[in-house]
């Protein structure tokens, strides 16, 4: 009996005959660069899994968590919570030399974001997605787009008021998250966009 695919890449490396290699060996760089398109995607996730937006907004939305600057402030305050082997995945990352440069950041930011997508990258090739989905959720949070986790308690304490719910069961479906994405925009204190394209950091 075959046995059953149950990921993306297990999916793509039947297809492709690929096999698994020694990660660790790898180059922090090749590591941020399949890191790169990884974090990218799984931000483009979240935002068009939570409404179907215009893409002007989607392309605006995701801009801002993959910037550089953005970048190094995620694992900025990732660093305390990181294990062992990805710290020095991160270091890696961090202290190679790049054959590019930010347009919209500084040397250091550059560097700091190469490490996080070096971390992510190798998490990814690991098949470690338990673990890269919640650093990459935690990111999220750090730049306020997601909101924490809240405990059961905290639920109970905030609940919803009546009104809410009304005003959100007239909505169309598909519309909800992008008029929360465009009320949090308001309210965040300042824009991270890079005014470069969506691959720039």
């Amino acid at each position: 009996m075959e046995k059953s695919i149950t990921s993306l890449t297990e999916s793509l490396d039947r297809a492709f005959r690929l096999s698994a290699q020694d990660w660790n060996q790898y180059s922090p760089l090749t590591l941020a660069y399949i890191g790169d398109a990884v974090y990218e995607l799984a931000v483009r996730n979240f935002y068009v899994k939570k409404g179907n937006c215009q893409t002007q907004k989607l392309h605006r939305w995701v801009t801002s968590c993959v910037s550089a600057k953005a970048q190094a402030r995620i694992i900025e305050a990732l660093q305390p919570s990181l294990t062992q082997e990805e710290a020095a995945v991160y270091r890696r990352g961090r202290n190679s030399k790049p054959y590019t440069k930010a347009k919209n950041a500084t040397l250091g930011e550059y560097l700091e974001a190469t490490g996080f997508e070096a971390v992510i990258g190798w998490l990814y090739l690991r098949g470690d997605f338990e673990r890269l989905g919640e650093l990459t959720a935690r990111g999220l949070e750090v730049l306020g787009v997601l909101e924490p986790e809240r405990r059961e308690s905290d639920k109970i304490e905030n609940q919803e008021p009546e009104n809410r719910k009304i005003e959100n069961q007239d909505q169309k479906p598909g519309q909800t998250g992008c008029r929360d994405q465009e009320r949090a925009e308001i309210r965040k204190p300042g824009n991270l966009a890079d005014s470069g394209g969506i691959y720039e950091k």
